[in-house]
């Protein structure tokens, strides 16, 4: 009875499922809109056949366009229905390198089943710029992919651009009316349209290209191009093609910062690409190359030269191009010849490029072969070459798109750059491989002088797919057509990250355009096209590295005058060098210089092949800016949040741990203060091993050390010519010892950095408290130290000062000291009693929660510093101050401010309870939670930790201490190592002038406790409070919070279990985080 009943209600069930399935399976069309709702992309099947169409504001883009591929003999295109697999959405961001620092990721994404006797699917994302879509074809075993039938049919009215070559890419672009294109005509993409009745522009090619013959387009007739594969693609499972890319915007600036390319393009190696393109080894940069400079052959002392030339113009790179296999001469073969060339250019502060052809070419090996491939790298490696121009490949089939990848793949693994020549169209690689600086594909400067129009096609065709080497600059023939600042433009107007530059450099170095050409950058965070820009015959933008914008014009065939609004520059002065045509001499410029702001307005004039080029400078406020009576607290505060750290503060900063050795007679007496009595006939240390010192403390993670070489007592480590109370007068080493010596040339063959302690309090001197005579005896030893141990990346004062025997107070000289070091160590800070780096008011290593490091002018005075410098032995740790000093740098101090400045602070500690060892405090050594604690309560509140460890009588770190710190170093790798928000995803929600929502999604459930942010502190400070939520799996609550950042905030709270996190982020102006970390603390 049951069981029939059971029957029934199955037989029931399947009765209204099947009675259901027409109902979803009659559904003939499906479409997607993108987030703004703008562009709409729309799948119908016709007679059988599937066609799409896409349109923007409901105006037609392409209009319905057949699609399908022919897969072992039999077409895949037909269907009856469609059913949706699946709708989803994405925004991200992640890190690029060339028109702009920032990719974003926005779009909407929709899988759809075609069902018919072929089912296949289509995958489709729609981006605010437009459409990717890709075909996913059900597949048991081996199949042969012959053509792709993908329709693109344009509509009628349109304008398109387009070339012909679609092996090498190295074809003229020409202009077309759709309708006049013949069938049969073959286009390399991009082919970039201009719709009609100003309806905007599109551009049609591909991306993620990594396994499968590449795309060009061959006209079909009725305003249509259809897909074409270079040869046959076999495939092995499920066939997943790449995808079919339509760029679209209403205006060219839309088309130029699209990243669709990229964005469906596979994500890097973290373990080949740590950090993305900002990986240590990849290093943008200009070239000098002797193939187009017309001065000389591929010799090695031809090369040398161009390496000369390449260093005294600050490029970077000399590329050796064809001919050096034939390098030999007595005794050397061409691998040794090379090695000659790459150590001389290394002195010349220049790396070497290597050409090299990818089939076998002049009885020449090529790199086809795996086998030679790698072992041409490990060659190249193990010169030192930096990177490889790789040339002749002339198809896009799937042979040579598998070999870019190994290539690229094998060439990161060996810390190799590449740039492909003779090559396809780029297709999204540099995301993948950040190690791809450059590729040509492109009709270059090589083939001569093609006129102004090219060029100003080119920016809005072939460079939409990606970078190219078109190796501009020339001030030969090739130029003609165009004038010189037309040519210098083109230099900043077009991408490439390997910007190898087609200009004699010994010319170059005499030329009145130097130093123009010298401060281009290659790399951009910003890219501006802007209005009446126009493709072939005008383009204008304006492009930002860092804080400075280049405004860049081409002109074409005709004289253009014109006004350019400023107003992307933004807030501020800015210093403008402006680079124009002469009048009547096409060879020569004229150039000015003035003041801009963002109300400014540029009137440009160009003849035919015209250039403009012009670089805006921010008033350097630097680390320093003053406040003016008529300053609004609008203006007080844009200044505040500009402030930025000089460049030897930027780096002091991100050393995060540093070391204090302090060793002298002290530690022989026992004492933490001598007077300068002392009988340093006890000074006398039996095992002194410096490297020990510095050895150990780069174990656990420290990245400089400071030695106190001369304390209060006025003894010196050194060998002084100035006192005989120094250590060549003691029974070390015979009187022959040197200890600054051994330090800093430990911490060179340690490669870590070297700082020096000198007390101006020195009670040992008679001169002390005559201030002029004992200021220039303290300039003497400060220039010793300075001038007889190589570099000194800091120099430490504190404020200790007393009455000398006249029973006077030593005014001490410190402008005069300041300035010296300035002269003799440019890169070295002065703490504390200094311009750079300030004490930050206690050594119980615990930093302010709320800590700036701009500051207003007189808030840290030398007086105040040396009022509560140490002048004790600090045996317990001093505590903070009130709370009124528990934020000194707040809206409320700086708009009391005559000035600000960029002022870090110094946070110390002793690993023990005294700064001197003392034998007695063996157990009262830091324990490595302790150590860890302080490294929260220092770095993790925008601070530098400076680390006591005193070394022994034996001139040895004691054992305790050696524990301790490998103790902590483990619970740092143990806790840090690992950013369990690095497998996630990071969305911004919001973002405004003053806030900005991020919101981190995990892979899965993560237990944390530790939170780290940091600023972008290069550009400032400005974070003044943020909060932290979680999702609980129902509701998101509050975790932490806190207010200031700069350049690391840590935060530590109770374990969390979650897949999700917000951070909301309250600054003074747009706040710049550059890095979000979640940790889970690691156990005791």
């Amino acid at each position: 009875m049951h069981k029939n009943n059971l029957f029934g209600l199955l037989v029931i069930y399947l009765l209204l499922f099947i009675s259901l399935q027409p109902a979803i399976a009659q559904r003939s069309h499906v479409s997607l809109t993108s987030p703004d709702k703008n562009i709409t992309y729309s799948l119908q099947i016709v007679g059988g056949q599937v066609h799409y169409s896409i349109s923007r504001n409901k105006q037609p883009v392409l209009d319905a366009s057949a699609m399908g591929m022919t897969v072992n003999d039999s077409e895949v295109g037909k269907g009856r229905s469609f059913t949706e697999i699946s709708r989803t959405s994405v925004q991200e961001i992640y890190p690029i390198t060339g028109v702009h620092s920032t990719a974003h990721n926005q779009y909407k994404e929709l899988i759809v089943q075609v069902n018919g006797d072929r089912p296949f699917q289509v995958n489709v994302r729609v981006f605010n710029d437009g459409v990717a879509f890709r075909y996913r074809i059900p597949n048991p075993g081996t199949a042969n992919i012959q053509a792709d039938q993908t329709d693109f049919c344009i509509p009628a009215g349109s304008t398109v651009w387009s070339q012909p070559s679609i092996s090498y890419y190295e074809g003229d672009y020409q202009q077309q009316h759709i309708e006049d294109v013949p069938k049969g005509q073959l286009a390399g993409p991009p082919l970039t349209i201009r719709l009609p009745g100003k309806l905007g522009y599109a551009s049609i090619t591909e991306g993620g290209l990594t396994d499968f013959a590449g795309m060009s387009l061959r006209a079909t007739g009725s305003r249509t191009f259809c897909a074409n594969l270079t040869g046959l693609t076999e495939k092995t499972g499920t066939i997943e093609s790449p995808w079919r890319v339509v760029i679209i915007g209403g205006d060219l600036n839309t088309l130029v910062n699209s990243d669709i390319i990229l964005n469906v393009s596979p994500k890097p190696d973290p373990l080949l690409f740590p950090e993305g393109p900002a990986t240590e080894w990849i290093k943008p940069g200009k070239c000098v190359w002797s193939w187009l400079a017309d001065n000389g052959p591929v010799s090695l002392e031809n090369m040398k030269r161009f390496s000369d030339w390449a260093g005294e113009l600050g490029f970077p790179y000399n590329l050796v191009d064809e001919g050096w296999s034939g390098w030999q001469e007595a005794g050397k073969d061409k691998w040794a010849m090379l090695k000659d060339l790459v150590d001389y250019s290394s002195k010349k502060g220049v790396k070497i490029w290597l050409w090299k052809a990818y089939p076998d070419r002049n009885g020449v090996p090529g790199l086809k072969d795996s086998t030679s491939r790698i072992a041409f790298f490990d060659k190249c490696r193990e010169l030192g070459i930096a990177g490889l121009k790789i040339d002749f490949f002339d198809a896009e089939s799937q042979e040579v798109i598998q070999f870019y990848q190994h290539a690229l793949k094998d060439a990161a693994a060996r810390h190799l750059l590449l740039d492909f020549h003779g090559a396809n169209k780029p297709t999204g690689e540099t995301r993948t491989w950040p190690n791809e600086l450059s590729r040509e594909a492109v009709l270059g400067l090589e083939y001569g002088a093609k006129g102004p129009k090219h060029a100003l096609t080119l920016l809005f065709t072939r460079f939409l797919a990606g970078h190219a080497d078109f190796t501009p600059l020339t001030f030969n023939d090739r130029a003609k057509g165009t004038t010189l600042t037309h040519q210098v433009a083109t230099v900043a107007a077009f991408t490439s990250p390997f910007m190898c530059l087609g200009v004699d450099p010994e010319h170059l170095l005499t030329s009145e355009v130097k130093n123009m050409v010298q401060n281009i950058p290659i790399v951009w965070d910003e890219t501006v096209i802007l209005p009446p820009s126009e493709i072939s015959s005008l383009a204008i933008m304006a492009r930002r590295s860092g804080k400075d914008w280049y405004l860049v014009a081409l002109n074409g065939e005709n004289p253009t005058s014109l006004p350019i609004d400023l107003k992307f520059l933004g807030k501020g002065t800015y210093q403008g060098s402006l680079l124009e045509d002469a009048a009547g001499n096409p060879g020569q410029t004229s150039q000015k210089t003035g003041s801009y702001t963002s109300l400014s307005k540029l009137s440009i004039r160009m003849p035919p092949g015209g250039g403009f080029i012009a670089r805006f400078t921010l008033d350097k406020a630097g680390s320093f800016a003053s406040i003016g009576l008529h300053d609004t607290p609008a203006d007080i505060l844009y200044k505040a949040d500009h402030i930025v750290p000089s460049p030897r503060q930027l780096r002091w900063q991100q050393l995060e741990l540093t070391a204090f050795f302090h060793f002298g007679i002290n530690t022989f007496t026992d004492k933490e203060w001598g007077d300068g009595s002392e009988d340093i006939s006890q000074f006398n240390p039996a095992a002194l091993d410096a490297r020990q010192w510095v050895k150990t403390m780069k174990e656990a993670g420290f990245k400089q050390v400071i030695l106190t070489a001369k304390h209060h007592d006025g003894f010196c480590l050194w060998p002084s010519k100035y006192t005989a109370h120094a250590i060549q007068n003691t029974p070390y080493k015979n009187g022959k010892g040197d200890i600054v010596k051994d330090v800093a040339k430990a911490c060179k063959q340690e490669n870590i950095g070297f700082g020096i302690y000198l007390s101006p309090w020195d009670r040992n001197s008679n001169l002390y408290g005559d201030s002029v005579r004992y200021n220039a005896y303290f300039v003497n030893q400060l220039t010793e130290l300075l001038t007889q141990y190589g570099r000194v990346d800091e120099v430490w004062f504190d404020g200790a000062n007393g009455e000398g025997p006249n029973g006077k107070k030593q005014v001490y000289g410190f402008d005069a000291w300041y300035k010296l070091i300035r002269k003799l160590q440019p890169q070295a800070v002065i703490a504390v009693m200094g311009p750079d780096v300030r004490w930050v008011g206690t050594e119980s290593g615990v930093g302010r929660e709320t800590e700036w490091s701009v500051l207003p002018v007189g808030e840290q005075s030398q007086q105040k510093i040396a009022a509560t410098s140490q002048k004790e032995m600090m045996v317990v740790p001093a505590v903070l101050g009130d709370s009124h000093d528990q934020d000194l740098g707040g809206r409320s101090h700086i708009m009391q401010a005559k000035g600000l400045i960029w002022y870090p602070a110094e946070t110390d500690v002793s690993i023990r309870p005294g700064w001197f060892y003392h034998r007695n405090q063996d157990a009262q050594v830091k324990s490595p939670q302790q150590l860890l604690k302080t490294y929260f309560t220092s770095v993790g509140r925008n601070g530098v930790l400076l680390l006591n460890v005193p070394p022994d009588k034996n001139g040895l770190i004691s054992d305790a201490d050696i524990k301790s710190l490998q103790g902590f170093s483990q619970l740092m790798k143990a806790t840090f190592s690992k950013n369990l928000a690095s497998d996630g995803r990071m969305t911004i929600l919001s973002s405004s002038d003053t806030s900005t929502i991020l919101e981190i999604i995990l892979k899965g459930p993560k237990t944390i406790n530790v939170l780290m942010l940091q600023e972008n502190i290069a550009v400032g400070q400005r974070v003044e409070s943020f909060t932290v939520e979680y999702f609980d799996g129902s509701a998101w609550k509050l975790l932490t919070g806190g207010t200031t950042v700069g350049y690391k905030r840590l935060i530590q709270f109770e374990p969390v279990s979650t897949t999700k996190f917000r951070v909301h982020v309250f600054a003074r102006a747009k706040p710049e985080i550059s890095k979000i970390g979640l940790y889970k603390l690691a156990k005791e």
